[in-house]
């Protein structure tokens, strides 16, 4: 998906939001959140290929206004922290059994869409916006120290959907979020966490 197609959808979502004016309801809020950020991708380090599927502690922060009960907009920072995993694999006669310890990191800023719908205290929502990531992908074999590396700094879409419990202004806050990362195939983050509306 190119970067042209990306800021049209985001620009869409932006300029609906523009055709809303801002009720009594309008309020800012600002939250943080810990769960657990997945990454799975695919590699090649000299003879061996190496399907990595790993998660590790993940944590964001983020601030938003909303322009009525049912749209704003939202930007935040995520870090999926550092999954790793090691793999074994023969690397012929002459290296015997070859250990490599692979190690992803991904960390980004978000621009979102926020369209909701509230039940009563609950609320449910979707997000939809840009993600401006760094992300990291090393190799390293253990006998002999060497590394490859794979370092990415781009934009891609960021989108999800959550729910929240309010209690006056105050809310307990879950959400599932895509990160769309070029060179890695799938990156998603589960957060459970807290937001203050003010």
């Amino acid at each position: 998906m190119n970067l042209t197609y990306k800021a049209g959808i985001a620009g869409a979502v932006a300029a609906g939001f523009t055709l809303t004016s801002a009720p009594a309801t309008a309020e800012f809020y600002v939250g943080g959140g810990i769960g657990d950020g997945a990454i799975e991708t695919s590699e090649r380090f000299d003879e061996g290929s190496f399907d990595f599927d790993e998660s590790d502690f993940a944590w964001k922060i983020f601030g938003g206004y909303m322009f009525s009960e049912y749209l704003g907009v939202e930007l935040s920072y995520f870090d999926l922290g550092s999954p790793s995993q090691n793999f074994g694999f023969d690397g012929g006669e002459t290296s015997g059994t070859v250990s490599v310890d692979l190690k992803a990191e991904v960390t980004g800023f978000a621009a979102q869409g926020i369209a909701a719908y509230p039940f009563g205290p609950f609320e449910v929502f979707g997000k939809l916006g840009l993600l401006q990531y760094d992300a990291e992908v090393e190799a390293k074999e253990r006998g002999t120290g060497t590394r490859l590396t794979i370092d990415d700094s781009d934009v891609g879409l960021a989108y999800g959907i959550g729910g929240k419990y309010n209690i006056n202004n105050f809310a307990l806050r879950a959400e599932y979020e895509i990160l769309d990362v070029d060179d890695i195939d799938d990156v998603y983050v589960w957060t459970f966490g807290a937001e203050l509306s003010f």
